[in-house]
């Protein structure tokens, strides 16, 4: 097996994915979650097989997912959030927003992107 192309980038690095979150306490006994992902790629390019896990605090008892891209859905075993997408294109942009009820601490969600093609 031959290497045809490489190269080291150190300045105007530009990462193919931005994702940002946030957090909001609602109360004492809820906490809610808004992930949102950008696509920053050429116009030919598009990821595949996406997937964000969102970690989610020990006690939570339920969570409630909405997408308006891919599929979510909480996982009470891992105690976190996956995020899934089949295809993610040029410019596109999405988010989830996941309510927690009955966090016993709160804390940032730290976001995993697993598959990435």
């Amino acid at each position: 097996m031959s290497c045809l192309f490489r190269y080291r980038a150190t300045s105007n690095v530009k990462l193919p994915l931005r994702i940002i979150a946030t957090v909001n306490e609602i109360g004492t006994t809820q906490v809610s979650y808004t992930v949102s992902i950008k696509a920053n790629f050429g116009t030919k390019l598009s990821a595949t097989e996406v997937v964000l896990r969102i970690p989610t605090p020990l006690n939570t008892t339920t969570v409630d997912c909405k997408v308006a891209n891919g599929k979510a859905k909480y996982v009470p075993a891992e105690n976190v959030v996956i995020w899934k997408y089949v295809r993610l294109y040029h410019l596109s942009d999405s988010e989830v927003n996941t309510l927690h009820q009955n966090p016993s601490n709160t804390r940032r969600p730290r976001v995993h992107i697993y598959g990435f093609r």
